[in-house]
């Protein structure tokens, strides 16, 4: 069961999607993803519910808040219920890889519901306040994971070292139609990157030439360039997997998916 972002109701819902409800809210966020050493996914988080009648229907047991969870990779579509905030669920090995989706919905567990709040808009006519069992009445937003991070190539193989006796002088230039992104350069830098990717300084060169040369790549993605490009779509699904997307600040971005290397390079000097 999944329920896409459009998806209409006939009856009232409580969401920050909509305004079905006057100052009502449903938030749900997850606190922890953890890959356990068998295998398993531990799924830990909260929720709460600022909406009177819906809080007292969920304590009678008359409302259930489910979790709706989706890999498309593994096509695996589960849903979950869950007693109370905070929760915690495992999903066993081998059910999810890749991207994951996850909301929460409070559903109705009697065979009729009648939604009683005062708070529900008044567009809404008294005929669509009963609902039947399985019925949504609150739906949160989405969150997005990525599970399997530690099996995706490292992201320097998205990158190709070239010499290229053209290209500008003490600096580098990109070359992005291509498989991999080429970063080409004279051959002094090319001997230096070359000797030092294989050594403890690998750090300077995350920072000296992988860091500006993927705020390069990151805005040229913005415009949905190079989409059909191979290294797009390993960026893509680094992205996601940090919750960013090729919108965000180029800066921040590149930063994050290399693992702040600012800090790594502070490491490498302190040591000398």
């Amino acid at each position: 069961m999944r329920l896409k972002r459009n998806v209409l109701f006939a009856h009232p819902v409580l969401s920050s999607e909509n305004d079905d409800f006057h100052g009502g809210s449903f938030d749900f966020r997850v606190t922890k993803v953890t890959e356990c050493g068998n295998g398993d996914v531990l799924i830990q988080g909260d929720f709460e519910v600022r909406e009177e009648t819906t809080k007292v229907a969920l304590s009678s047991g008359a409302l259930k808040v489910v979790l709706l969870l989706q890999c498309l990779n593994t096509y695996f579509d589960g849903a979950f219920p869950v007693g109370g905030s905070p929760f915690e669920i495992r999903i066993p090995d081998g059910k999810l890889l890749g991207l994951v989706t996850l909301r929460a919905v409070i559903a109705a567990q009697a065979k009729s519901f009648t939604i009683e709040s005062k708070a529900v808009s008044a567009e809404f006519p008294s005929r669509s306040l009963s609902i039947a069992k399985a019925d949504v009445v609150g739906l949160s937003g989405e969150y997005k994971f990525y599970v399997g991070l530690k099996t995706l190539a490292p992201l320097e193989s998205i990158f190709r070292l070239v010499e290229n006796e053209f290209a500008p002088v003490d600096a580098f230039d990109l070359e992005l139609d291509s498989e991999c992104i080429g970063i080409h350069v004279r051959k002094p830098l090319f001997d230096f990157f070359a000797i030092t990717r294989g050594t403890a300084k690998r750090d300077v060169l995350l920072s000296s030439l992988y860091l500006p040369a993927l705020i390069g790549v990151l805005v040229e993605m913005k415009d949905g360039a190079y989409a059909d490009r191979r290294w797009h779509s390993a960026l893509i699904e680094r992205l996601n997997a940090l919750g960013l997307t090729p919108q965000e600040n180029p800066l921040i971005a590149a930063q994050k998916l290399l693992g702040m290397p600012m800090g790594a390079l502070q490491q490498v000097f302190a040591k000398e």
